[in-house]
């Protein structure tokens, strides 16, 4: 499972989709920052700080702490785990696929209802 294929291996990369309601701001500068798209990659399985360093991605104090602050990562013991799942292509396609079905089931039966949906 640590194989995302042709997926950038730095989630500040990726397409960003978040719904965070009551939210002071979303996440995503913080994600771009640094290399804290590849530190949250990696922690989407956990990771340690000396396997980051593996990779070579040696993050700061005030890097976690931040990723902590933003609800991104939980510190279980010495690992880094991200707090949100990470789809890559591979799920996403396989969602998308099997929700085209619940989404033609959910248009409604008259195109005057809403002439501007786009059919499927």
């Amino acid at each position: 499972m640590d194989d995302f294929g042709d997926d950038p291996d730095d989630l500040a990369e990726w397409g960003l989709h978040c719904f965070c309601l009551g939210a002071r701001s979303t996440p995503h500068h913080v994600v771009k920052m640094d290399d804290n798209g590849r530190i949250l990659f990696r922690a989407r399985l956990g990771v340690s700080r000396t396997e980051l360093r593996h990779y070579g991605i040696d993050p700061s104090d005030s890097q976690v702490a931040l990723l902590r602050a933003y609800d991104l990562i939980a510190v279980e013991g010495e690992r880094l785990v991200t707090t949100f799942p990470v789809l890559g292509s591979e799920e996403t396609a396989g969602l998308r696929t099997r929700m085209a079905g619940l989404a033609e089931r959910s248009r409604p039966r008259s195109p005057s209802m809403c002439p501007d949906w786009p059919a499927f």
